[in-house]
């Protein structure tokens, strides 16, 4: 009998332990890319622009946000509880449109499949996004390969967050994106000149 009696309070203990865990279960966290900054006004304008779907294979078409180690760099990783809103092919579409539209380089863009000929195609492709973490900071990793009347170049940027904080690193991603649309603006440019 008391065998009994010790055997169920162990148990009751147990279980009651288990309810009571001090552990929660980790909060998901769900980023966007900002609006654009530092915006050039545009020197030479288009009529008609299409920008194609922006292409992304693999790991890059999910929406769990990538980094490498700095001490592993060969190796991708995803995080578990923070995540892109949309894949990051969509966010980069929509940052690029927006970018465009705004700087003036056109007002008249389309989305989506191809449906005019490639001479005012705009054609993405992700090659890297991706969050780099060292000992005590964070970089992001972009790099997009853009085509675009006929030629093709791989953009590249790297932009060292203000903090180890998610949220810096997601403004990071703005910037470099930034600098990428900066620098294909003066592309575009020069082949409109052309």
């Amino acid at each position: 009998m008391i065998c009994r009696y010790f055997i169920y309070m162990s148990l009751f203990l147990t279980l009651t332990a288990c309810g009571l865990s001090p552990s929660t279960i980790p909060e998901e966290h769900f980023y966007r890319l900002g609006d654009t900054v530092k915006i050039k006004p545009a020197a030479i304008k288009f009529e008609y622009l299409q920008l194609a779907d922006v292409k992304a294979s693999g790991i890059y078409n999910e929406r769990a946000i990538l980094y490498r180690d700095s001490d592993k760099p060969l190796e991708i990783h995803r995080y578990h509880y923070h995540f892109w809103m949309q894949s990051p092919a969509k966010l980069v579409q929509s940052y690029m449109q927006q970018y465009l539209q705004q700087s003036g380089v056109t007002k008249n863009i389309a989305t989506g499949s191809v449906s005019r000929s490639s001479a005012g195609v705009i054609q993405t492709e992700i090659i890297r996004f991706e969050r780099l973490v060292a000992k005590q900071q964070a970089e992001v990793d972009v790099r997009l390969r853009i085509g675009f009347a006929g030629a093709s170049r791989i953009y590249t940027a790297q932009v060292k967050a203000d903090s180890t904080d998610m949220y810096a690193t997601i403004e990071a991603f703005n910037q470099a994106l930034s600098q990428i649309m900066l620098r294909f603006q003066e592309e575009l440019s020069r082949a409109n000149k052309s």
